[in-house]
C-alpha cells in the first residue's frame, strides 16, 4: 500500500467490538490493531474498484508477441473485431463496468494503446500504462506501483472473463488475502498445475499434466503489496514463491476463461458476451 501521513486519532470502543478487529490480525497482512481498524474503515467506505488488464507477455516462446497478442489476420487479439462488430477490449472495459469497476489500468505496448485510444475514445475511469521496454508480465504489473491504494482486479489482454468478477473480489477483499488466483479443472492442454489445500494454493507449476488437475484461470485479484514482489514472471517466479510461502489462494470455478488467440476464437467470446449481456439485464 502507497504510504500517507497518518493522523493520529484516539476513540473509545466497546470491549466486544475490539475482540472483533483484533481477530481479524493475522500478522501477515494485517500485522496489528491498527491496520485492523483502517482495514475496516476501508472496507465500509465506497472506495473505488480497480481492474487491471494487463495486455502484455513475453515470459516464454509461448507468451510472445506473435502467439500471443496478434491473430493469424495479424489482429492485436484486444483490439480484434469481433463478430458483432464490437471489439474484444470494448466487450471487456462493458463487463468490468457492468460489475461495478470505476476505474481500469490498461498496460500495453506504447503502439496497442494508441490503437486502443482509437476505438475507446476519451473515459476519465481508464488509465493507460505503457510497457515501452516489452517487460516480462510481473515487471509489467510492477508499472502500478503508486497508482494502487486497494486490492485490485487483474486479467490479460487476450481474455474474455466470463465469471462474475465480484466474487473473486469478496472473497479476497472479505478474507483480507495477500494474492487470490482463479482457479478451475483443466485437460492436458492447460498450463498450469496447483495443488490446493482448502482454498489455500501449497504448488504452483507453469507445466502441463496428462491427468486432470486444478489450473490458473487467468483472473486474479492482488493486494497492492505484492507489487513488492521480485522476479519477472508471475506464473514462472512469483505465484510458485508465493505458494510456497503460504500466500497464495485459490477461488474455484466451474468454466475455463475465454481466450482470443485465434480467428475461431472470436466467435466463441461474441456468444458468450451475448448471454453475458443478457444475465445483468434480467439482474437490473
Amino acid at each position: 500500500m502507497v504510504k500517507t501521513n497518518m493522523v493520529k486519532i484516539s476513540l473509545r470502543i466497546e470491549p466486544t467490538v475490539l475482540r472483533g478487529i483484533d481477530n481479524i490480525v493475522d500478522n501477515v497482512i494485517i500485522k496489528n490493531r491498527s491496520d485492523a481498524i483502517r482495514s475496516l474503515v476501508k472496507k465500509s467506505m465506497d472506495k473505488e474498484r480497480t481492474a487491471v488488464i494487463l495486455s502484455k507477455g513475453t515470459d516464454t516462446k509461448y507468451f510472445n508477441v506473435d502467439d500471443r497478442m496478434k491473430l493469424e489476420n495479424g489482429e492485436y487479439n484486444i483490439t480484434a473485431k469481433l463478430p458483432n462488430k464490437k471489439t474484444l477490449v470494448e466487450e471487456q472495459i462493458e463487463l468490468l463496468r457492468n460489475n461495478g469497476f470505476k476505474k481500469i489500468f490498461i498496460i500495453s505496448l506504447p503502439e496497442i494503446i494508441i490503437k486502443i485510444k482509437d476505438i475507446l475514445g476519451k473515459r476519465n475511469y481508464i488509465k493507460y500504462i505503457e510497457n515501452n521496454k516489452g517487460l516480462k508480465t510481473m515487471d509489467a504489473l510492477r508499472l502500478l506501483k503508486g497508482m494502487v491504494d486497494y486490492d485490485f482486479l487483474c486479467f490479460f489482454g487476450h481474455d474474455y472473463p466470463n465469471m462474475d468478477l465480484n466474487e473473486i473480489l469478496n472473497e479476497h477483499v472479505n478474507n483480507h488475502r495477500y494474492a487470490t488466483i482463479n482457479m478451475t479443472w483443466g485437460s492436458s492442454e492447460a498450463k498450469s498445475y496447483l495443488k490446493v489445500n482448502g482454498t489455500k494454493i501449497v504448488y504452483f507449476e507453469e507445466k502441463s499434466s496428462k491427468v486432470p488437475h486444478l489450473t490458473f484461470n487467468s483472473v486474479f485479484v492482488l493486494n497492492p503489496r505484492f507489487l513488492d514482489e521480485k522476479g519477472h514472471s508471475l506464473v514462472y517466479d512469483v505465484f510458485p514463491r508465493v505458494a510456497k510461502r503460504g500466500l497464495l489462494n485459490g477461488f474455484i470455478t466451474d468454466h475455463r476463461i475465454l481466450k482470443v488467440l485465434s480467428i475461431k476464437d472470436k466467435e466463441k467470446v461474441m456468444k458468450q458476451t451475448i448471454k453475458t449481456r443478457r444475465s445483468f439485464k434480467e439482474q437490473a
